[in-house]
């Protein structure tokens, strides 16, 4: 009798040892599954977050003169006669708003009319001209073509920089100082056509640096 109760003593406490494992099994792969969701949640809402701060324009509104109510933004290359304008498409703040060449400005705080097609600011403290023209020069050419031009100032511009945007497009800068500040002119080409764009020294050229980096020629 004593032998058999030993039996038992013994089973019971196998069986004791057996379901604290199992149950100490069960508990580590439940931590441990929760940790990897928890791990690829994380994963998932980085690389959402860092997609959205490494692109400050993707809230932006966009502008496309290819688009037949934007017909008023079509305006001639002022360098080369014989070219005509070509559809380019760019994103630009949602404060700020596009107008055609030749708009009054008294509504954005300015005076006169405009020259080219601007990208203006809400009170007009800041003014972005754009222009396209069809041409096979690279925009390093067309810069280099522009400061041999017979234009006002032409020979003293001055090439600051030049970079690719990030759908292969060629960009040069260029700038000019004047006794009333530094003028700058970037184009950006794609050896087919050419979009232009002038804008004066101040707080804002990131912001036009940003825009320009969203040109699509179309």
């Amino acid at each position: 009798m004593k032998n058999n109760q030993k039996g038992f003593g013994a089973v019971e406490g196998l069986l004791l040892v057996i379901i604290v494992l199992l149950v100490g099994f069960i508990g580590y792969y439940v931590y441990h599954a929760q940790k990897n969701t928890n791990t690829t949640l994380n994963n998932a809402a980085n690389t959402s977050n860092a997609s959205t701060t490494s692109d400050p324009t993707s809230g932006w509104k966009t502008f496309s003169d290819n688009d037949p109510t934007n017909a008023a933004y079509k305006q001639i290359g002022q360098e080369v006669s014989t070219s005509d304008a070509v559809p380019i498409s760019f994103k630009y703040p949602n404060a700020w708003t596009t107008i055609p060449q030749g708009t009054d400005l008294s509504p954005y705080g300015g005076s006169g009319t405009t020259a080219n097609n601007q990208v203006v600011s809400k009170s007009a403290a800041a003014s972005l001209s754009f222009r396209s023209i069809q041409t096979d020069l690279s925009a390093s050419d067309y810069a280099k073509q522009v400061a041999g031009s017979t234009g006002s100032f032409a020979s003293s511009w001055k090439v600051t920089s030049s970079s690719t945007t990030k759908l292969g497009y060629t960009t040069v800068t260029s700038k000019l100082d004047t006794a009333t500040g530094a003028s700058y002119e970037t184009i950006v080409s794609n050896k087919k056509s050419a979009a232009v764009f002038d804008y004066a020294n101040g707080p804002n050229l990131a912001t036009y640096n940003q825009i320009i980096g969203t040109v699509t020629l179309l």
